[in-house]
């Protein structure tokens, strides 16, 4: 069959950044792991793992710095952090593997530290 052959020449992205939704409206990117790294220790969060993205995420709320007012009585937003974590990094890579794909790195800066162990 042609398709392994195929596959070769393809490469899965393995995106090292993250996002931060506000919801319902939509996201922004984490354009740092400093910010990733500020969220956890702000909000001590629990990472549940959202099996349908193969990721862990986490949520917080903070207050809307668009309402108007001013003051704790600000509409609170609700947000959900996606991040890659060395498990959801280790499903990629078995994913790639198996489908006999190559990886390439996307916003390698991004990533923590110690996920270089995973290469």
């Amino acid at each position: 069959s042609a398709a392994p052959a195929r596959a070769r020449q393809l490469a899965l992205s393995l995106n090292f950044g993250g996002n931060d939704f506000v919801l319902p409206e939509g996201g922004e990117p984490l354009r740092n792991r400093s910010r990733y790294l500020e969220l956890l220790r702000a909000h001590d969060p629990q990472l549940d793992w959202d099996e349908a993205g193969s990721a862990h995420v986490f949520t917080y709320t903070d207050r809307d710095p668009q309402a108007t007012g001013g003051g704790s009585g600000r509409p609170r937003r609700e947000h959900s952090v996606h991040y890659p974590t060395l498990k959801s990094l280790q499903e990629r890579l078995h994913a790639a593997r198996g489908w006999g794909v190559g990886v390439a790195l996307d916003e390698l800066q991004e990533g923590l530290d110690y996920w270089m162990d995973l290469l």
